[in-house]
């Protein structure tokens, strides 16, 4: 977090002034949900892979102007991130069970441990039903994906894992989204995202889809906000 205060001096406002902070990262948010009715999920852990871990940010000299106001968070333009990767884990502490409940999905994020990221605008892992891309492939090229261990049952059957184990599952995921304006644009920094997954399928390493014989698929969507802190 940083603070500035412009057009201060000692004869202004009895020589007291107004910090007001604000956030020069991104927050993420999880949530989860199965893609039928007839499914129930148990997720152990997820992690974001190939996102920028390093860079500098360079506090703002003048207030910056947004819809004929001030703006209330810095811009991403304020960051100048490096060719450095990493991968990123969301704080699941314990297995979380999730199910198919319409518009309530279950939170996966640790509320007491949000994931900050650098704002960045990311290109997702390229693989495809009919053309395969590897994970190793992925990680050389830089492409973002989640990595989920998991199980998944439908109707009683296992897709993904079994009654012991929790199995591997990959997703293509970016940082990508579309501003109000019709822009599309990264991550943005002061902004949170929240991320709800509609659970039906997955890739494997290879990148081949794991169980093909299923007609129900997995979906992401975001919704993005002002980040107000819990």
């Amino acid at each position: 977090m940083y603070a500035t205060a412009f057009n201060y001096d000692k004869n202004t406002n009895d020589s007291k002034v107004k910090l007001t902070f604000k956030h020069a990262l991104t927050q993420v948010i999880f949530k989860a949900l199965t893609a039928d009715s007839t499914m129930v999920g148990y997720v152990r852990s997820l992690k974001i892979k190939n996102l920028k871990n390093c860079g500098t940010f360079t506090i703002p000299t003048e207030l910056a102007e947004e819809n004929e106001n001030y703006a209330r968070n810095p811009k991403s333009s304020d960051w100048t991130l490096a060719d450095s990767y990493d991968s990123f884990s969301d704080c699941i502490e314990k297995e979380i069970q999730i199910h198919h409940k319409g518009s309530d999905p279950v939170r996966l994020s640790n509320i007491y441990k949000p994931l900050f990221v650098l704002p960045q605008k990311s290109k997702a892992w390229s693989t495809t039903p009919t053309q395969p891309v590897s994970i190793e492939e992925a990680n050389k090229n830089h492409e973002t994906y989640l990595e989920i261990s998991m199980k998944l049952i439908d109707d009683g059957e296992y897709l993904f894992g079994s009654e012991t184990e929790y199995e591997t599952v990959y997703l293509p995921f970016n940082t990508i989204h579309m501003d109000s304006y019709h822009h599309i644009e990264g991550w943005q920094p002061g902004y949170r995202y929240v991320y709800r997954i509609y659970f039906g399928g997955g890739y494997d390493a290879e990148g081949y889809l794991i169980r093909k014989g299923t007609t129900k698929g997995t979906t992401i969507d975001t919704t993005v906000e002002e980040w107000q802190d819990e």
